[in-house]
């Protein structure tokens, strides 16, 4: 249970230190999603979706291979399982944060190509 405590507190103090990211990336998914959910034809769209998981593959990839690298490490240092878990682990979380950005794009640019044609 202590360990879980730790892992709260470090992300807190990571949340704290970098409250300027943070927030401009919640600010910007929340006034993203809330565009597209006002637009016409509700939230969801089955071929946005579509897209946005695409998406979220593609960031999945490129962060597992460039997250090494960006936190000073590389794949040369990864000698136990547990490190390559923890990679996908990061890399699947960063990528899902990222559809919070995806998903609202790929919607707004369905719909106003739409109205186009």
């Amino acid at each position: 249970m202590e360990q879980l405590g730790l892992m709260f507190y470090m992300l807190l103090g990571y949340a704290q230190i970098n409250w300027i990211v943070v927030t401009v990336f919640f600010v910007g998914a929340l006034v993203l999603n809330l565009l597209a959910l006002s637009k016409a034809g509700g939230f969801f769209n089955k071929a946005a979706f579509k897209m946005a998981a695409i998406g979220y593959f593609i960031m999945l990839g490129l962060l597992f291979v460039s997250l090494p690298g960006l936190t000073g490490s590389s794949f040369a240092y990864m000698g136990y399982w547990l490190d390559w878990v923890l990679l996908v682990m990061m890399s699947a979380g960063y990528a899902a944060a990222s559809i919070l950005w995806i998903y609202p794009v790929v919607k707004l640019y369905q719909t106003t190509s739409e109205q186009r044609v």
